[in-house]
């Protein structure tokens, strides 16, 4: 293993890989909810095959809401990354180099820092002012308790526990069993003795008579990641511009990589899909229909200038889409 890059090469040009899966195989994924259930309103424990493993954790605050909005909430994500959960991240939450204990550039590798997976995160969960993926996955305007005057703004806390690769994956799904798990309390709007407005949250286990169980947080769609790693085992091929172009020549796709992977991959595409909030699996429908009911939320490109050939992105959205057929009944469920 003194050549990392040629020994996954030695695998790869077989079709498999170290571990024994296939190229496009991915790893066993288990999903848990309800596992902080003293001081979170939600939450959950994603691993993929025992290796890679992320917590997901929801709270909720009150606060007032935009002018411009005064029926929607605020979702707001942060995530940690230590050197428990793998040796190559610092303190700081950084990816360094193990040979001479430098930050690694993050021109000179795909690996995606902790900010940037937040942001990543955040973008796919609540699109931006140009797009509808917010209406798609997450409903803000559940979050109002009061037009102009009160709303919740849920946090989302993310723990990495042990980082074997495909962080994006596993932190996506921490954080969407975990909404998921939700439950928005009841909630009574009083007058303190000042004479100003206080929202009180109804406990269910009250014997005072204000009780109320809550509801669960509305979501428009189940939002499901798929993350494929792009080995690059011929990067002499170059066009006149000096750009490396990766085709079936010189490239091979890996879905869910390992951390060992990750580290002489050329970048990574990310893609995430939607499906309705209903059960497709139960509804009679062939394959087709169901795959005509999904809808493209993302898709993300990671690292390096290499260009991917349009039939290779749209064989990782129909890899994106059986995964989702996987995962959809354990989502559903939750």
């Amino acid at each position: 293993k003194l050549d990392p890059e040629k020994y996954l090469f030695e695998f790869v040009k077989h079709n498999t890989r170290p571990d024994g899966r296939t190229l496009h195989a991915i790893r066993p994924t288990s999903i848990q909810t309800q596992i902080l259930k003293r001081n979170t309103f939600g939450s959950a424990f994603v691993t993929l095959d025992s290796s890679t493993q992320v917590i997901a954790a929801t709270s909720l605050l009150v606060c007032k809401p935009l002018p411009l909005a005064p029926n929607k909430g605020f979702v707001e994500i942060s995530l940690n990354i230590g050197p428990v959960s793998h040796s190559k991240y610092n303190h700081s939450q950084r990816f360094i180099s193990s040979s001479n204990n430098q930050f690694i550039s993050p021109d000179l590798t795909y690996h995606e820092s902790q900010k940037s997976i937040e942001s990543w995160l955040t973008r796919t969960l609540l699109g931006s002012k140009s797009s509808s993926t917010s209406s798609q996955i997450i409903d803000l305007d559940s979050l109002c308790i009061e037009p102009s005057k009160f709303v919740f703004k849920i946090k989302i806390s993310l723990q990495v526990i042990n980082h074997d690769g495909n962080l994006q994956d596993a932190c996506f799904l921490a954080m969407i069993a975990a909404l998921r798990d939700t439950v928005l309390p009841d909630t009574q709007i009083y007058s303190d003795e000042s004479g100003n407005e206080v929202v009180g949250l109804l406990d269910p286990d009250s014997n005072d008579g204000n009780t109320g169980i809550g509801q669960k947080l509305k979501m428009g769609c189940i939002p499901i990641p798929l993350t494929i790693g792009l080995f690059q085992y011929n990067k002499e091929k170059q066009n006149n511009k000096g750009i490396s172009h990766l085709n079936a020549m010189n490239y091979k796709m890996l879905a869910d990589p390992t951390i060992k992977e990750e580290n002489v991959l050329s970048g990574t595409i990310s893609v995430v899909v939607g499906i309705p909030n209903v059960d497709v699996a139960t509804t009679g429908e062939g394959q087709d229909d169901k795959q005509s009911k999904f809808s493209i939320l993302s898709i993300h490109k990671a690292g390096g200038k290499a260009v991917m050939k349009p039939s290779d992105i749209a064989a990782s959205i129909e890899l994106c889409k059986g995964r989702a057929l996987e995962l959809f009944s354990i989502l559903k469920g939750i």
